[in-house]
This record gives structure tokens, sequence and C-alpha cells, in this order.
């Protein structure tokens, strides 16, 4: 058996987009591990668009989902629902992946 470990960083940096005529922002950012289904991060983002930009650096390997809404429409932390904006992300160990992301209405 083989085992390499590194001191990469690993994780998910996005944006968010949107090409509605709405006002940007706050946002909030929810990453949840695909299975089991458990919130990871919620980071609120202040940042107007079209530089809306976010980090979760030195996340663990795994499939994730990540959603974005609007600090005026989102759900409560606890009851984060799906909608159709939902972005699926692959973290590989020692990579960033790079995402765009729509607000959900």
């Amino acid at each position: 058996m083989e085992l390499q470990l590194s001191d990469d960083p690993a994780g998910i940096a996005g944006r968010v987009v949107d090409s509605g005529a709405r006002t940007a922002g706050p946002f909030l950012v929810f990453v949840v591990t695909v299975a089991p289904r458990r919130m990871v991060v919620a980071m609120t983002m202040a940042i107007p668009l079209p530089n809306a930009s976010f980090q979760f650096p030195d996340l663990p390997p795994g499939d994730y989902e990540v959603t974005v809404w609007r600090s005026s429409s989102s759900p409560g932390a606890d009851t984060v629902k799906r909608c159709n904006e939902t972005v699926k992300v692959t973290v590989s160990d020692g990579a960033v992946a790079s995402i765009a992301v729509r607000p959900c209405p």
C-alpha cells in the first residue's frame, strides 16, 4: 500500500453570475456534501456583481452541491432547499474546482 500526502489546497472557488436586472447581493452561498447530505459551509457575500466571487478552501475530497440565494429570498440555514441553479462539483485532493453559479429566484 502506498500513502501519498499533499499540502496543496483543495476546495471550491467560484463567482455569482446574474443576467437579471435585480440588485446585487448580499448573497448566501451554501455548500452541501452530496452523501451523506449535510451542510459544510454557509458564507455571506456582499461583493457587487459582476465580480461577486467566493472561495471555500480546505474542503475534503468529495462531491458537493453549491447553491446561491439572495439574502432577501434565502431559506433558513437548516432548511436549505434545492433549486434549478444548484451546481454539482467534485473536489479532488490538491485541486481547486472553479465554478459559476446563478442565484436562486
